[in-house]
């Protein structure tokens, strides 16, 4: 079975020999751990698997269910688009593991708990949208709490103008499953709102500034 091309990984196998072996040549610098040996008697150990990238060799390290680590590209030319490739795989991986575990398990509650239907906005969901909005903020007194009065305009900007301005699990799988990043917005100093939206393991954070003129300007 031939290696597979990244995405794809298989665990490494005998079979393998000649090919890995072919890359480790024309690889630098020359590191002991780029041997087939090795890697073949340590596979069962580190549980390796191979995958190839613009025929570059990935070799994927998985010793413990939530550890996972690559060993340095192999081949010729490594580029940095590669290098950048593994990086967004290894985030990708490490939200898998024990970060996330706690929104994990709230998710499978919730999916094993109750039924669900996932619908785009059309001309009949929105108008239970609208609806919805306007019943929870009767339930929250809106009109007396001027940022929850604030909130309650810009959502109903929103559900008004949903065509021309055309999160949440189901939306990004279904919707914008091609996006590298979704922007979580900020947390308008809200302690509350500010750790819900740590909880996601944010990628990173970009820092805002305010610049005022000083006493004596």
């Amino acid at each position: 079975m031939p290696v597979p091309e990244f995405p794809d990984f298989r665990p490494i196998e005998l079979e393998d020999r000649t090919i890995i072996s072919e890359v480790f040549e024309k690889t630098e610098p020359v590191i002991s751990e780029f041997t087939f040996t090795n890697l073949f008697i340590w596979r069962h150990s580190y549980q390796f698997q191979v995958s190839f990238l613009d025929n570059i060799l990935l070799i994927l390290a998985c010793p413990e269910p939530d550890k996972h680590f690559f060993m340095p590209p192999a081949g010729e030319n490594i580029s940095l688009e590669v290098l950048d490739t593994m990086l967004s795989f290894m985030l990708k991986e490490e939200l898998r593991g024990k970060k996330l575990r706690k929104k994990k398990n709230h998710l499978n509650y919730f999916l094993k708990n109750f039924d669900f239907v996932f619908e785009p906005l059309n001309d009949k969901t929105i108008k239970l949208c609208f609806e919805m909005q306007e019943e929870w903020c009767n339930l929250k007194d809106c009109a007396e709490n001027p940022t929850l009065s604030s909130e309650d305009f810009a959502v109903f900007e929103v559900l008004y103008h949903w065509k021309q301005l055309s999160i949440n699990r189901m939306c990004c799988k279904n919707l914008w499953s091609g996006y590298k990043y979704i922007n979580r917005e900020q947390d308008l100093g809200e302690e509350g709102l500010r750790q819900a939206k740590l909880s996601y393991n944010p990628a990173f954070l970009v820092e805002k500034y305010t610049i005022s003129p000083g006493k004596n300007f």
